[in-house]
């Protein structure tokens, strides 16, 4: 796979922004859990930017991974391997930038 993820420095860490469009709930959780199984890797799931509701469309807006400065290259192609199985599974994923709102959800003041 050779898209990039664009990144934002949040203090030390970077944190990241992608999503698969037509993934589904039980996936994105599935997707999560493994990720979570990677030291020095935290992530979650953003909410659906929009309001109505379609069963055609995905039920969640994304998901982040956030990990500082400090993570290993191993670490990092760990992560490549798990977002590249569900590639495979689902087609590619997609980098974005949440709304403030959506940020805000993750990043409580």
């Amino acid at each position: 796979m050779t898209e990039s993820i664009p990144t934002a420095r949040l203090s030390r860490e970077i944190c990241d922004y992608l999503r698969y469009d037509s993934m589904p709930l039980a996936i994105y959780r599935e997707l999560v859990a493994h990720l979570r199984q990677v030291d020095s890797v935290q992530t979650g799931l953003m909410p659906a930017e929009s309001l109505a509701f379609d069963y055609q469309a995905s039920q969640i807006g994304g998901l982040w991974l956030r990990y500082d400065d400090s993570v290993t290259q191993n670490d990092r192609d760990r992560v490549r391997a798990i977002l590249d199985y569900y590639t495979q599974r689902f087609g590619s994923w997609s980098a974005y930038a949440p709304s403030p709102v959506a940020i805000a959800v993750i990043e409580p003041a």
